[in-house]
Order: structure tokens, then C-alpha cells, then sequence
């Protein structure tokens, strides 16, 4: 009720709880036991309930009886060094925490914008706008789905840009 109080009968105030069940609150991509990457995408109304449960809002457990082995989380406004064929640029075979390799990690950081249960939006780190022209596609901005993830690396960035934790945090 944009922040207005919502009063009973008697003019006591309601408490009111309100979860968006639309929403995903995150992707937890797996490997399975054949070398595939699996996701389980949790909505906000699921990591609601796991909160209110005292359980784990990320289940790092999920599938394990399969084979499953959890690599990471995908949440709007987290960070990801993407490799690049075209360059030969691999996330996992350089220093990501060394700022003296800045410059070549920056065209290839890319945020998380938007994800559905199809596609995962991602925005260049430096990138202001939101218009996907195709021929910045994978530029400025990707829109991917599982298969095209393969490789990424998680990274935490502070207030300045700058890597401060590589993987799952």
C-alpha cells in the first residue's frame, strides 16, 4: 500500500507480509554427473520460505544424490568475467585479482541484468544503457542461455570496480 499502514476493523495496524512469487531471487547452476551444466532457479517466494525456515536460501545440496556438484550463484547485479574465444581471453588462466591486469579483464566483465527461466541477460560492467542492438550483441550486452555460461567466472567487485574475491562468496 506504498507504505501506508493498513488498519483492522478497530484502527489497529495489519501486519502485512508481501512476497512477489513472479520474481526469481537467484540460479544456482550445478555440474551433473556427466559434465553438463544444470541450473535450479529459486524464486523469491521459495527463498522467502527457506529463510523463514532457518534453511539455506541457497540449497548447495540440490541433486547431490545425482552427481550434482554446485559451482555458483546468479543473482541480478553480480559480476562475471566471461572467456573469449575470438581473443583467446580465458578467465581461468590469469590473475583476476592482480589490477595490473585490469584493462583485458574489463572487456570481459560483464553484470548480470535480468534472468528468466529461458534466457540470462548480461550488461557490460561499463555499460549505462539498456538498448540491445544486434550488432553489440555479445559487446555490450549477451543474452544467453545455460550452454552459453560455460567458463564464467564469478567475481565480487567493491564500491571502486576493482576484483576483490574470485568464485562463490
Amino acid at each position: 500500500m506504498q507504505g501506508k499502514k493498513i488498519l483492522n476493523i478497530n484502527g489497529a495496524p495489519t501486519p502485512v507480509d508481501y512476497v512477489s512469487t513472479s520474481n526469481n531471487h537467484h540460479v544456482a547452476i550445478f555440474l551433473d554427473e556427466k559434465g553438463n551444466l544444470q541450473e535450479h532457479v529459486v524464486s523469491f517466494f521459495e527463498a522467502t520460505e527457506r529463510s523463514r525456515q532457518h534453511q539455506p536460501i541457497v540449497d548447495r545440496e540440490y541433486n547431490k544424490h545425482l552427481g550434482w556438484q554446485f559451482l555458483f550463484t546468479m543473482k541480478r547485479n553480480e559480476y562475471f568475467v566471461f572467456p573469449n574465444e575470438k581473443t583467446g581471453f580465458n578467465p581461468n588462466e590469469i590473475d583476476l585479482l592482480d589490477p595490473n591486469n585490469a584493462a583485458e579483464i574489463s572487456k570481459n566483465l560483464f553484470r548480470v541484468q535480468k534472468l528468466t527461466s529461458i534466457d540470462y541477460f548480461f550488461r557490460l560492467h561499463l555499460e549505462t544503457n539498456v538498448d540491445t542492438p544486434k550488432e553489440l550483441s555479445g559487446i555490450t550486452y549477451a543474452r544467453l542461455s545455460l550452454k552459453g555460461i560455460v567458463g564464467i567466472v564469478k567475481v565480487r567487485i567493491n564500491h571502486l570496480g576493482q576484483i576483490v574475491a574470485v568464485g562463490e562468496y
